[in-house]
């Protein structure tokens, strides 16, 4: 039968096990609950209270309508997985409510598919079990590593967090032969964690859980999370009623480790046969808002008839083969790149970064550049303590302001995502070259990188500079007043500030021509290359202390560095900010024309 038309609905419990990114969760639970879903969702203790407090405020009242449950520490590869699993179960047996079905995900999974067709999918094919479960006598579902030992001997370590311990203990006690006893009654059957199960087997297995001695025999083994339910669900039910493949699309790369979905792939889960998909990137917001559409009916889903539902395709590993190096601009799933580039090896799409040694003539640089059609330059997207999205917005690309973990986890996976969030615009963004060296290092090898080095006043640069900042107002009165000490202070710091940065300057200009990344100074004032500081310079730093303040009057762009460099808002320097953006895109030019730069610049 065809996926189609409504037939009628049935209540599915969705049991989520979740231990990060309340924003996303929220935002899953919500399509859930549209959907007339009945939502219970265990949170990780180790993730401890602010993302459950801030999952409340995202949700307000809908918050009231999950029902929690029974919080524990979860240890990857240990039974603290599958205790959460059965305290979801428990909490949703002493509800209110008495789903036909519970279905298992995770914090990282999505609807691929409108969930009514699931509704309607279940109706059809009621009382029959969704989970993955394959004999061990007859499969080797783990494609690698261990698969009958997890279960014939003892682990005292976690791999994770003790992996030489762990390969040891497990040599040893196989030179010893010593195994240990499987109970009675027990036929151990893997499969993935992910499954779909009607309530009455959700409910005899957690009657099944009354057997010590069972359980004592599943804590004692290695990743329960993949024995446990497959092998109880072949004591609470028929053999026929099984359907050996899971609702959830997974799967896994060359290397072992999940595929994780991105913006773009939205075409490639549409034409799955599963209903869920994990992993979904944590900034693939694009990705969401398209399956969204997908569910709401603004694009026209796939259809599949019910025998196909759960079993995959060879489109992935067909891409893989044919294209492992990736399609022109597309990101390959599963694939990385490069290790030194990363995500950022698979994109085609220019872009330019202005790194300045002035934070307000940078930002003078990116007010103007926002002012034209079809530019966006953000702020600072690696300062320290924030990432400045262009216009100071809070969310951007799938990254919130605040994730700097986040973005300094993955440099490349991070500008990959926000440059193609708008591919329609000239994308840029400032770079201060004190800090994320490591994100300078990959940006000056990327050949899509096009790098304006905006050199201006140097004694603004200092101002704002921890040095600049340090000086105290006494000491500049007392320069002023002609106290020699004061003033010879003053301008060894600045002459030390001011080869330092020449050095920084010099190295960068070194890595951008060795890397023919088609760098360009723009010159605000003072010329770095062979510059000497002059008398006439030294005497203005110490009693010219004017700030240098963008500033806006109606449609007038002004840049004001006022130190005497002449460095004001000239159809030069303007002509040059829209040059070297231009430069960085040479198939296209910015819609701005002479006689308005002229006019601007009065």
């Amino acid at each position: 039968m065809v996926l189609n038309s409504r037939v009628h609905t049935m209540t599915i419990a969705y049991l989520i096990l979740a231990h990060q990114h309340p924003v996303l969760l929220a935002r899953l639970i919500r399509r859930l609950f549209d959907a007339g879903g009945v939502v219970a969702i265990h949170f990780d203790r180790n993730a401890g209270e602010s993302p459950v407090k801030a999952l409340q405020e995202l949700l307000g009242q809908d918050f009231e309508r999950l029902v929690r449950v029974e919080r524990v520490a979860v240890v990857w590869g240990e039974w603290s997985l599958v205790e959460a699993t059965l305290n979801g179960l428990e909490a949703i047996a002493r509800s209110e409510y008495r789903p036909d079905y519970v279905c298992l995900l995770s914090g990282s999974d999505y609807p691929v598919r409108p969930l009514d067709e699931l509704q309607d999918f279940l109706v059809r094919n009621r009382g029959k079990e969704y989970i993955e479960s394959f004999s061990d006598k007859e499969h080797f579902w783990v494609k690698t590593g261990i698969q009958r030992e997890r279960y014939l001997y003892r682990f005292p370590f976690n791999w994770g967090t003790h992996p030489r311990l762990f390969s040891m203990t497990l040599k040893l006690q196989q030179l010893l032969h010593w195994k240990r006893h499987v109970p009675a009654g027990i036929d151990p059957h893997f499969g993935s964690q992910w499954w779909v199960l009607t309530w009455n087997s959700c409910a005899a297995i957690l009657r099944l859980c009354e057997n010590e001695k069972w359980m004592q025999f599943f804590k004692g083994t290695w990743v329960p999370d993949e024995l446990f339910f497959q092998t109880l669900i072949r004591n609470v039910t028929e053999a026929e009623n099984i359907r050996s493949h899971s609702l959830t699309l997974y799967q896994f790369t060359d290397c072992g480790t999940p595929v994780v979905y991105c913006n773009g792939h939205e075409g490639y889960l549409a034409r799955q046969n599963f209903f869920f998909a994990r992993k979904i990137s944590p900034w693939a917001d694009s990705l969401r808002d398209r399956l969204d559409a997908i569910a709401a009916g603004d694009r026209h889903p796939y259809r599949f008839v019910d025998e196909a539902i759960g079993t995959r395709t060879s489109e992935y590993l067909d891409h893989c083969r044919l294209y492992g190096k990736g399609l022109y601009g597309k990101q390959v799933i599963g694939r990385a790149g490069d290790k030194v580039l990363g995500d950022l090896s698979w994109n085609r799409q220019p872009y330019f970064i202005v790194i300045g040694f002035s934070s307000s003539e940078i930002q003078a640089f990116q007010d103007y550049l926002n002012s034209l059609d079809g530019v966006i330059c953000h702020g600072q997207l690696f300062h320290p303590g924030y990432i400045d999205f262009q216009d100071s917005v809070d969310r951007y690309a799938g990254f919130s302001r605040q994730d700097v973990s986040l973005r300094d986890n993955n440099i490349q996976n991070f500008l990959a995502q926000l440059l193609h969030e708008d591919s329609e615009r000239k994308v840029g963004f400032l770079v201060d070259p004190d800090t994320r060296q490591d994100a300078i290092s990959v940006l000056v090898c990327d050949p899509n990188a096009r790098v304006i080095l905006l050199f201006g006043d140097p004694i603004q640069a200092f101002l704002e500079s921890d040095d600049g900042k340090s000086i105290p107002a006494e000491m500049y009165d007392q320069a002023d007043a002609g106290v020699l000490d004061a003033k010879e202070t003053l301008i060894e710091l600045f002459v030390s500030y001011y080869e330092s940065s020449k050095k920084t300057l010099h190295v960068l200009n070194r890595l951008l021509e060795e890397n023919d990344t088609g760098a360009l100074y723009l010159k605000a004032g003072i010329d770095p290359e062979g510059t000497t500081l002059t008398e006439r310079h030294l005497e203005e730093f110490y009693h010219n202390r004017l700030s240098a303040d963008p500033s806006a009057g109606g449609d007038e762009v002004t840049l004001q560095f006022s130190t005497g460099f002449e460095a004001t808002a000239t159809y030069g320097f303007l002509q040059a900010a829209r040059e070297a953006v231009d430069r960085c895109f040479a198939d296209k030019t910015l819609d701005m024309d002479k006689a308005a730069m002229d006019d601007k610049s009065g």
